[in-house]
């Protein structure tokens, strides 16, 4: 619990719009049922994300059928998320350390919009001059993974209590096993019999492929974007409150500071465990799925 007196400062900055007092004076902190909207709004960013990245990897040797370019290609297609993973991280922290939380993130949601039907386009006009137009898509999709990602523990310790924050932080990371799931088995079943020496044929189940998973795209990204909040009215736990009155003192120091909670590291850890389980699990499923 917070005491009143001391952090009258820090509440009138934060600038929630309710405070609940008990009659001892202390702030008593309060969750708000939106908050599921919210982590519904997420996790299918989550699923986005992984649907686009492992969603293809059955069908590398159909794309390069379809499109008739160079084995290398393929490969630099399916490797992609693996590339710019690391470098985007760098330029997320930035990003976050200098803009809002709900700015970044739908910048990312467009961004996956903006990708998907990208991809989309490399089905007009010529397959052999149109490749890099998949490639483009692909790249803008992929470059928000360290974005999205990196916001799982945000979320949950912004928008949940202590004892839901461990619960809210599993349910984002079981989205991206799932959108796996999804990606490999919408793959498999769409091109289920094609054939894999005839051009024309790869070229159309991809594009029931790309169309499917760009429905499913926009469905939940333009429900994150009408959905999403900055913030709760109310802080959910003292996690929450202390979170949000951090000064701008800069990200080195503000993880420094959350470093030394007990939760967040315990919610780092548990996203670290998901994500490393996801790229396992992957990999394993990937050949089975292959048409």
């Amino acid at each position: 619990m917070v005491s009143k007196g001391s952090n009258r400062h820090k509440l009138s900055k934060v600038k929630f719009s309710e405070i609940e007092k008990t009659r001892s004076g202390r702030i008593q902190f309060k969750t708000t049922p939106y908050r599921w909207v919210i982590l519904f709004g997420f996790c299918g960013l989550l699923l986005n994300l992984a649907m686009a990245t492992v969603g293809l990897a059955s069908y590398v040797a159909q794309i390069k059928t379809a499109f008739g370019t160079s084995q290398w290609s393929v490969i630099l297609l399916m490797c992609m998320p693996n590339l710019l993973f690391a470098p985007m991280n760098f330029f997320s922290a930035w990003f976050f350390a200098n803009f809002k939380v709900h700015h970044v993130l739908r910048v990312a949601a467009c961004l996956q919009l903006i990708g998907g039907w990208v991809r989309a386009l490399s089905f007009i006009g010529d397959p052999n001059t149109s490749f890099w137009l998949l490639l483009l898509g692909q790249f803008l999709f992929v470059v928000t993974n360290p974005f999205v990602l990196g916001v799982i523990s945000l979320i949950a310790n912004l928008w949940f209590g202590d004892h839901e924050r461990a619960k809210a932080t599993a349910i984002s990371g079981l989205m991206v096993p799932v959108g796996s799931l999804i990606g490999l088995g919408l793959a498999g079943y769409l091109a289920a019999g094609v054939d894999s020496e005839d051009p024309v044929d790869c070229m159309d189940r991809l594009k029931l492929i790309v169309y499917a998973q760009n429905i499913i795209f926009s469905t939940t990204v333009l429900f994150f974007l009408l959905a999403f909040r900055e913030k709760p009215l109310t802080p959910p736990s003292k996690l929450a409150f202390t979170f949000l009155s951090l000064s701008q003192r800069g990200i080195i120091e503000d993880i420094r500071t959350l470093s030394k909670n007990r939760n967040f590291m315990l919610n780092m850890t548990v996203f670290i465990i998901v994500w490393g389980s996801y790229i396992a699990f992957g990999n394993i499923l990937a050949p089975m799925f292959s048409p």
